[in-house]
């Protein structure tokens, strides 16, 4: 088991609000949305609210739309990337 004591300091450092808007480019109302929809996990400490890098970008992983799914076809916007040249 991972403790506070011998985990780098890097990889414990948590996020504030104004770090994950400027990180993913929104608005506050729109990081207090994702978190209110539980599509980005937030950590209460006290009165503060904090992110873990982690789910930042578990945040992103999740939004991305040019992965392949388990079908094989590519993901977003309903169309099928175009292979071999094909129009």
């Amino acid at each position: 088991m991972t403790t506070i004591t011998n985990t780098p300091a890097v990889t414990r450092r948590l996020m504030k609000i104004a770090d994950v808007q400027e990180y993913l480019g929104i608005s506050n109302t729109t990081v207090w949305r994702l978190v209110r929809d539980r599509k980005l996990c937030a950590l209460k400490i006290g009165a503060q609210i904090r992110f873990r890098p982690a789910d930042v970008e578990a945040y992103l992983e999740s939004r991305e739309t040019t992965r392949k799914n388990p079908a094989g076809t590519y993901l977003g916007h309903g169309r099928k990337k175009k292979e071999d040249g094909a129009v």
